[in-house]
């Protein structure tokens, strides 16, 4: 076995990662507020200001009710990156632990995990406290995920890094390049610059099956492309 490439546990992000869009920003737009949400969370994925300095006023301008996290929970159904389902459907088949981890809010992105087959245990996300009347009423600011570490706080926490990979698109996901065995970043949806200079891997391709080059063993890959012949062009 290939000692490099195995991997027992896979991490996803979730906004222009597991999706072709950022959640946020489509509440902004909603909102009215869309081009400053956009600006917003552009500096923090590019890792020009921290999550901290721009988190909480996003949340001001964005305040979603249940309704809108709704709404949104539905756009992530639809808006899938390219082979999403598929990376989940064989990932699980070699008995790997996936889990999504986002700067999101869980009750957008619970719906999803369900349609990929992933337990809400595997899931973390920012959790949103509504009034009786479904209105945003506060953000729990005491979650990691409202900070620039807080992906790489929460893997730390589980203790798995050793045989972990992670997949992501910006700033918060690199944090985690420093604990897992492999980061690798995801320019499908968004190309960061920064990012890409700084990944051990970066896939351009606006599909999520390349990841498997660089989270399998030959074996694996082996097993992978016998059962599913119609990915193999995404292996070489």
């Amino acid at each position: 076995m290939d000692d490099h490439a195995f991997h027992t546990d896979i991490f996803f992000d979730v906004d222009s990662t597991i999706v072709t869009f950022e959640g946020i920003d489509y509440l902004g737009e909603q909102k009215g507020v869309g081009e400053d949400v956009t600006r917003l969370t552009d500096l923090a994925m590019n890792g020009k200001l921290r999550m901290e300095q721009v988190f909480e006023e996003k949340i001001n301008l964005v305040s979603p009710s249940k309704k809108e996290l709704q709404t949104l929970s539905h756009i992530y159904l639809t808006n899938m990156t390219p082979g999403a389902e598929v990376v989940m459907e064989i990932l699980t088949s070699l008995n790997k632990k996936v889990y999504l981890i986002s700067g999101g809010f869980l009750d957008a992105i619970l719906p999803l995990s369900r349609k990929l087959g992933l337990p809400k245990k595997n899931i973390f996300a920012n959790r949103i406290s509504f009034k009786a009347d479904g209105k945003f009423d506060s953000l729990d600011m005491g979650n990691p995920l409202v900070t620039s570490q807080g992906k790489k706080t929460i893997i730390s926490k589980l203790k798995i890094g050793k045989n972990a990979a992670f997949i992501g698109d910006g700033a918060t996901d690199l944090t985690t390049a420093s604990i897992v065995k492999t980061f690798i970043g995801f320019g499908g949806v968004a190309k960061r610059t920064s990012i890409r200079e700084k990944a051990e891997h970066y896939i351009t391709e606006k599909n999520l099956i390349p990841v498997l080059r660089y989270i399998l063993t030959p074996q694996e890959k082996n097993y992978v492309i016998k059962s599913h012949p119609h990915i193999r062009r995404f292996f070489y």
